[in-house]
């Protein structure tokens, strides 16, 4: 077996490889040159003779953390086939990836499954930065929360489709030690409106040709069971009222049942807590490993993420 760094003539096997590995999940060459290619990104393929049996792949995110700017790696679409799904195999090919990955980023993250975060903890040297919870709250309560508050006067909100400023990720957004993912325009059409697989609902609040805020709603099946996401949010009160209500509105037309958002954002806790969301017991770990020298101690610092910030959603 030999690790290298994979080549857009890879891309069919590896798509079968995703596939395979995670049934449940759409998965096709468009996307996978969507999440590794669009930004610098490490991808590594494990190969006996001329077929790709593992793949592992790095994204580099740009981080705030204060006034300093950091890249980070987002470790995802780790994948093994069957024949040769062993510990040996995976460690090796994350490793090999980690090493290529350190040339470009300071650290890494992810977001791994309950069988691959102990890996990442005791053979590889991952540190748990903490539990990510999903909040959640019943749509019909959603909707009567909302009617407590009336929408912004003079604020028009529509649909966007090409977004061409975005000011939402603004330096001194939280705390000094907090860290963040440094969004733009850019990152915002990437992220959901150039989606190879997912659909998502984009809306933003307009104070006449200036757009002050947004949020991002999408629905997903859990089982029999029709959730409406909310991945991000931008916008201080009041406007936020409106945003919200289109989202729910949203949220009627797919007949979704009940909200969910991962309510780790300073910015929007105490909002979504005194609408009356609860955590729920979907919960998913952080894990982070610095790469470089230069990196902070990435032990003192809280992380701030929203749904928009992991592939899965």
């Amino acid at each position: 077996m030999t690790f290298r760094m994979a080549t857009d003539e890879d891309i069919p096997q590896i798509t079968e490889l995703l596939v395979s590995a995670f049934p449940r999940q759409a998965r096709t060459d468009r996307f996978w040159l969507w999440a590794n290619r669009a930004y610098p990104s490490v991808a590594v393929v494990a190969q006996v003779g001329g077929r790709i049996v593992g793949h592992y792949s790095f994204r580099s995110e740009e981080f705030m953390l204060g006034s300093k700017t950091l890249h980070g790696a987002y470790g995802q679409q780790a994948a093994v086939h069957e024949d040769y799904r062993d510990l040996k195999t995976a460690v090796a090919l994350i490793r090999e990836a980690q090493n290529m990955a350190a040339q470009i980023c300071d650290f890494a993250y992810a977001f791994p499954n309950r069988s691959m975060a102990p890996v990442k903890e005791r053979l590889l040297e991952w540190t748990n930065a903490g539990v990510i919870t999903a909040w959640g709250l019943d749509l019909s309560d959603y909707l009567n929360a909302l009617a407590k508050h009336e929408s912004q006067a003079g604020l028009e909100v529509r649909r966007l489709r090409a977004p061409s400023t975005v000011a939402y990720r603004q330096a001194g957004f939280a705390p000094a030690h907090t860290m963040v993912v440094a969004k733009d325009a850019n990152w915002l059409r990437w992220r959901y409106l150039e989606h190879p697989v997912n659909h998502y609902a984009v809306f933003g609040a307009y104070e006449g040709e200036g757009l002050v805020g947004h949020i991002v709603a999408k629905v997903y099946l859990d089982g029999e069971l029709l959730l409406g996401h909310i991945l991000e949010l931008s916008s201080g009160e009041p406007a936020v009222w409106s945003l919200l209500r289109a989202a729910g509105k949203f949220f009627q037309f797919m007949k979704a049942r009940q909200v969910v958002v991962w309510n780790e954002d300073f910015a929007c806790r105490d909002l979504f807590a005194r609408m009356g969301f609860e955590p729920t017991d979907r919960v998913t770990t952080l894990h982070v490993k610095p790469l470089r020298d230069t990196c902070p101690d990435l032990e003192t610092v809280s992380w701030s993420f929203d749904m928009g910030c992991s592939d899965v959603f």
